[in-house]
């Protein structure tokens, strides 16, 4: 399987050399590799070597002759593991090899987690069972993944998922590194922090919301949304809905803007999962989370139309520099009266709402998805995504 239009070297079947074959002697299967390695392209060849030197790199090998002890005797099995993951906790920057260890644990949970999620997207009632090998998901030592990716007793498909977990293994660590590095939980606690101190209407106990249901009316059709209105949440506890209504929860907290009139908004905290980074970072094809999780956290916010979305913005800029916290709003795409949205990667074009990135003071970029309720009563339906 090869796949196309990315950089990931485990999954570029088209470098990887034949594995050896159980009966294969030490010069048949020489032989074998330099026949495959001089039917390569100039650039094949060299992607090759990089591969061959990381694989031999992790595995404290000169040739591939050597491996194969590696495979057969458990005590080398365990001196391998062992040096795999120290240098593996020094690119990812993990102290201690029993910590080591446990981040790896870690990561192949997650692994497996994006596998199963793809596993259940992609099937259907009859279809081919696309379930892992029970052998691949118990591994989550890389040292075992790794050497049963390159051990030709396994069948295909398993040498094959062995690549694909050491991938997003990777992937995983490459997120978690990162996320270290920046400190984006503190981080983004801190913005919290600010939001209630500095944004809501002093006039609420911190974290009070007043809890309300957006009712709203939709095409039969088209889902469209042809009407909404809000009522209270005893009222909305209590409401029965027409055929092709529903009814959504909002409990709304308050800004205050000018002449202390307080506007109502929904606010909730926009946290991706790390298999929800991992599946992004595969659709753009790259290796670097920063360039492709550039919203790791984020606010979805609801409004009840575009003035009040308008005055929130404002709203947050004026008490940023108010507040010696100063705000700047980057990469705004704005679809909520009807343009097309132009979002990349799988994004559909019939998204409507206005997103934004908040840059705070010298810390952290924060995602910001407004709704109006007439866009937000769209969600969640299949058309749109």
């Amino acid at each position: 399987m090869e796949t196309l239009n990315h950089n990931y070297l485990y999954l570029r079947e088209d470098i990887h050399p034949p594995v050896r074959q159980p009966c294969q002697t030490d010069q048949d299967y020489r032989s074998t590799i330099s026949s495959w390695h001089r039917d390569l392209s100039p650039q094949k060849q060299t992607l090759y070597e990089l591969l061959r030197g990381q694989v031999c790199g992790l595995l404290s090998v000169t040739s591939a002759e050597q491996i194969k002890p590696i495979i057969e005797n458990p005590d080398l099995r365990r001196q391998a593991s062992d040096r795999v993951l120290n240098q593996l906790g020094q690119v990812y920057g993990i102290r201690g090899l029993e910590r080591i260890r446990q981040k790896f644990e870690d990561y192949g949970k997650h692994a497996d987690s994006v596998i199963d999620h793809l596993q259940n997207t992609l099937s259907y009632p009859g279809c081919v069972n696309l379930e892992m090998v029970n052998e691949v998901r118990a591994y989550d030592d890389p040292t075992d993944l790794l050497l049963l990716s390159l051990d030709g007793r396994w069948s295909e498909k398993a040498i094959f998922e062995a690549k694909r977990k050491l991938l997003l293994q990777t992937l995983a660590a490459s997120i978690d590194r990162r996320q270290r590095e920046i400190g984006i939980e503190g981080q983004f606690k801190r913005f919290v922090n600010w939001l209630h101190e500095r944004v809501w209407s002093p006039n609420l106990l911190l974290g009070q919301s007043n809890g309300s249901f957006l009712i709203s009316t939709h095409d039969p059709q088209t889902w469209a949304c042809t009407a909404t209105r809000l009522v209270t949440e005893e009222e909305g506890v209590k409401h029965e809905l027409d055929p092709f209504q529903k009814k959504t929860h909002l409990p709304q907290r308050r800004f205050m803007v000018e002449k202390g009139l307080e506007i109502p908004l929904y606010v909730t905290i926009r946290d991706k999962s790390m298999e929800a980074k991992i599946l992004k970072m595969l659709r753009k094809g790259v290796e670097d989370p920063a360039i492709a999780v550039d919203d790791d956290t984020g606010l979805l916010v609801v409004v009840n139309d575009v003035n009040d979305a308008r005055k929130f913005i404002g709203h947050l800029i004026h008490t940023g520099y108010k507040s010696n916290y100063p705000v700047i709003i980057e990469d705004v795409s704005y679809t909520l009266d009807g343009e097309k949205y132009n979002g990349k990667h799988a994004s559909s074009p019939k998204l409507r709402m206005m997103k934004f990135f908040i840059r705070l003071a010298n810390e952290m970029r924060v995602e910001c998805i407004i709704h109006t309720l007439s866009s937000f009563a769209l969600f969640p339906h299949p058309l749109l995504f």
